[in-house]
């Protein structure tokens, strides 16, 4: 029998997935909740769905029965400009949606930025989380509820945490060639990353191997301070590093959330996703997936 996929919010990380799966004989099916990108999905061989958590009655009609649900719909940003940022997370609408079905799985796909900024220590899977930002605590508020519901009766749940997402198109080194990127601070701050076919395969192995109720960290084995990899990816495009930025005004500019992404100061240890889900990562540092995403 033909295994089922369905990726909630089909975008980079869902199409590099969906790559995957039907490499491996899965039927896939991805939503968007724009009509005009449904063509896209299905030229890529991915069956459209039109969903918007937003909108409740979209998800009337959804069942994921007996598939793998991969959910990788972020919070959504009701910021009314300027006032402060406001997220809402609608994971448990979703979760409402396929309590009817059987799944064979579910796979959120959520964000280190839980840990809050950790001053360069060594984090993992059991670490305490410390979400600062709004957007942050609406990852928490997901992952809440999908614990719960694994605790709570037959929901099969596994959370994957991944932290900067890069691939062909999406490097920092294409930041740097259009121009205008700044290193926050002296870049001293460690960051982590994880090339988007690593993560896919990820992915793939949380929803084949993953134990419900597990939480895994989707990061390369390479930590590495921001100004290393920017001047890196400079260097590789034979620019000279780019300048600086006070923290405070890229805060400013780049807002609460997305600065905090940019700014946390960890290093993400990756054994959990070796050891029990099998992953052996292609990239295993942004030396060698950055320069293969240019190409």
């Amino acid at each position: 029998m033909t295994q089922s996929a369905i990726i909630l919010g089909c975008g980079f990380t869902g199409k590099a997935l969906a790559r995957l799966l039907r490499e491996r004989g899965y039927r896939v099916r991805g939503t968007t909740r724009d009509p005009a990108k449904a063509r896209a999905l299905e030229d890529l061989g991915i069956e459209p769905l039109i969903l918007d958590t937003a909108r409740p009655a979209t998800l009337s009609g959804f069942s994921g029965e007996g598939a793998v649900v991969f959910d990788m719909i972020p919070p959504r940003n009701l910021k009314a400009a300027p006032g402060p940022e406001v997220f809402k997370d609608d994971t448990r609408a979703v979760i409402r949606a396929c309590a009817s079905a059987r799944l064979h799985k579910f796979v959120y796909l959520g964000s280190t930025a839980i840990y809050g900024k950790t001053d360069a220590a060594w984090v993992d899977e059991e670490t305490p989380i410390s979400p600062a930002t709004p957007r942050a605590r609406a990852r928490q508020a997901a992952e809440q509820a999908i614990l719960e519901a694994q605790r709570g009766g037959e929901f099969p749940g596994v959370i994957v945490r991944a932290p900067g997402i890069y691939g062909p198109g999406r490097t920092l080194a294409d930041r740097i060639r259009r121009g205008g990127y700044r290193v926050p601070g002296d870049g001293r701050n460690f960051v982590n990353r994880i090339h988007v076919d690593d993560l896919a395969r990820i992915l793939l192995a949380a929803a084949e191997r993953g134990r419900p109720g597990t939480v895994y960290l989707a990061a390369d084995d390479c930590p590495e301070r921001a100004r290393v990899v920017a001047d890196f990816c400079a260097s590789l495009l034979g620019l000279p590093p780019p300048p600086s930025i006070d923290p405070d005004e890229a805060a400013r500019r780049m807002g609460e959330s997305n600065f905090a992404m940019t700014w946390g100061d960890k290093r993400l240890r990756n054994r959990r996703i070796k050891e029990e889900l099998g992953v052996v990562l292609r990239y295993p540092s942004y030396r060698e997936g950055i320069p293969a995403s240019l190409a």
